[in-house]
Parts: C-alpha cells; structure tokens; sequence
C-alpha cells in the first residue's frame, strides 16, 4: 500500500530503488527566502517529523498561525498548484519555469482581487480586459498571454472548464527588431572577440550563425559529446528535439583549432562554461568595440534560417537543422523573406535564366 505522505512532501527513487522524500513548495507558496526544496530523512518515522516542522514553519511566516491557505478547487491558485506537480510542468527547460512563474505571479494578483474565483466564470471578455492593462507593455503582456494559455489549458485537461477560453486571441504582435546579420557583421565581430582576446564570444557567434541554435545550446555544447568529427549530434534543451547536423567547413576549423574534449566549446579565458548572463556582457562589449551596436545575439538564429532559404533550402532541409517544426519554419519565412532583398535578386535572376534558356531552346 502506497505510503499516505505528509502534504508538500514529494517522494523520488534512487538507482537502487529506494526512495528520498523532499519537502517541496509550488513557487507562488513560497515565503521570501525559502529554498525550491528541502532534502527530509530518509527514515520515514523522522521525515513526518521534519515535514511537521516545515509546515508549522510555513505556517508561521506566512503570518497566520493557522493551516496552509486552501483555495478553493478550480480556482487560479489552486490549478496552478496542480500545474507546478504536474510532469509538463517538470519536463520545462529551467528557463521556461522561471518565466511561467514570473507570468503566474500577474495572474495570482489579478486572481486574488477578485476573490478567487472558479476558472470557469473567466470569459473570454473577462480574459481580454486583465490583458489590456499591459496594452503598454507588448511583449510583456505576449508571454502572460501564452502562459494564460497553458494555464487554462491544463484546467481543460483536468476537467476544471470545459473550453480554453484564450485560444486564439487577436492581439498586436509587439514589433519585432529584424535585422539580419550579414557575413561582413559576422566576421567582423569573430574577428574584434579574437583580437580583444575574448575568442569564446566569436566562436558563440559563429556556431549560432552557422547552425542557428538558441543561445542555451551554443552556450551548452560540449567537444567530444554534442559535436564530434564534424558532426553536432545534440538534444535541444527547450524543445528536447534531437537534432543531427555536419558542422560547416568554416565551423568545423575553428572548433577543431581550439577546442578541447569533454570542455564546453564556448568557454571562458579559465575554462568552464560561461554563465549565460556574464556571457551577454562581453557580447555587448565586443559588439560596441566593433561598431556593430545594432547587432543582437538572439537574430543569428533567424538570420541563419534566412541563410539557409536564400541558399534554395526546403522548409523540410531547414528544419532539420534548427529543429523547428515545419509550420514554423513557414512562418518564419513568411515574416522575413518578403522584405529580403537578397531574395529578391535572387528570383529576378532566376527569372532572367529561364528567359535565356527559354531563348535558346527556340
């Protein structure tokens, strides 16, 4: 018979098959200064007594002295909790979490002043009117929106409302900065990183340029496991696709110059991966030393898909490098290659070609 845990303790197996059990908090329960998780005993009679104590504790700081705020079933607090437990939850990447549970914080506020009330009384109108009030912010109110939309989501998969009633809201897409990076800009910054001894930014630069990965993975990769011989063979971490790729020859020869096994292949002057945040600082400093202000780390992935088009390359050939979905792809063609004036020229001279053959075989 399964073993009746005290609330907020969640239990895991070992190698061995034996369990741990945690003391583990959904992230809008937490007071300030609490820790994601708790290591209990692994006896089971001290762990109801560690539990014990933590929740007289949370009890305590929350300043009520009284039992954990039960909300009540299908409302907002109480969806997300069953959210944060759930195994869509868990399998995020860490960044998707923290930003899920930075839009879960605006739904909370919002949620708590009307009382809590059950997610099926939310209305389309109702939804409409809590996402103007960051009509200022775009790209702000853009995430909450996807979050509002996993959220009710889950709420449909459980069977707390029947429909989402977020699906599909027209809202003004906040403007995108499209630039995307010429082969000049390119080279012109690998080559500034190099000479300001700072070779990790230019070898980031160029492996998210020629192989259009997020940021994440440039930053993760490791010589020997996610490339080897040429050849990128890695899992994507936000989307867990597998992608499998030759590494270009311009790639491959500076990877191969200075690289070392099992060591990250962008990595600081002592070695080890670079944080992602220091990392956006020395970009910043190499892009401004080299004059290309304009120049954002996130547009190498589109602009190596743009890249990869203009080269003649099926949405199917594109994807299979950048891991999209075909659909996604598309889209991104849609947005970027109608203003490409490189494309352009591209089907103008397609055109004259097929004038002259026409001409020829006359």
């Amino acid at each position: 018979m399964p073993l009746d845990l005290p609330k907020y303790v969640v239990p895991r197996k070992n190698k061995d098959g034996t369990q741990r059990f945690y003391f583990q908090l959904p992230p809008h329960m937490k007071p300030k200064g609490w820790p994601t998780y708790a290591r209990l005993s692994d006896d089971v009679g001290e762990m109801f007594r560690q539990a014990e104590g933590l929740l007289n504790r949370l009890q305590a700081e929350r300043g009520t002295g009284l039992p954990a705020v039960v909300h009540a079933k299908g409302s907002i607090p109480s969806v997300l909790s069953g959210y944060h437990q759930s195994d869509r939850y868990k399998a995020l990447a860490s960044s998707t979490k923290g930003l899920y549970d930075y839009c879960a914080n605006f739904l909370l506020e919002w949620s708590k002043a009307a009382g809590h009330p059950h997610m099926r009384y939310i209305t389309r109108p109702i939804a409409f009117k809590f996402l103007d009030r960051f009509s200022s912010q775009p790209t702000k109110r853009k995430k909450i929106y996807v979050f509002m939309r996993v959220l009710f989501g889950y709420a449909c998969d459980v069977g707390e409302i029947e429909n989402n009633p977020v699906l599909a809201m027209r809202m003004k897409e906040p403007e995108a900065q499209v630039h995307i990076w010429t082969d000049h800009e390119i080279d012109t910054i690998v080559a500034k990183a190099d000479s300001l001894d700072m070779s990790f930014v230019g070898t980031a630069v160029l492996l998210a340029a020629e192989t259009g990965q997020r940021q994440g993975d440039v930053l993760r990769m490791k010589y020997g496991n996610d490339y080897k011989d040429g050849m990128f063979y890695f899992k994507q971490n936000k989307t867990r696709e597998t992608v499998s790729f030759p590494a270009t020859k311009k790639l491959r020869e500076r990877i191969d110059a200075a690289a070392v096994p099992g060591q990250s292949i962008v990595k600081a002057k002592k070695g080890g991966r670079h944080e992602r945040q220091k990392f956006n600082q020395d970009f910043v400093r190499v892009r401004k030393e080299a004059g290309l202000d304009h120049c954002i780390f996130m547009q190498l992935r589109h602009t190596a898909i743009t890249h990869l088009a203009r080269a003649g390359c099926s949405h199917v050939e594109i994807a299979a490098i950048s891991g999209h979905t075909d659909r996604s792809v598309a889209a991104m063609m849609r947005k970027y290659l109608p203003r490409d004036s490189e494309v352009a020229r591209n089907a103008v001279q397609k055109r004259e070609n097929a004038r002259k053959t026409d001409v020829l075989s006359r």
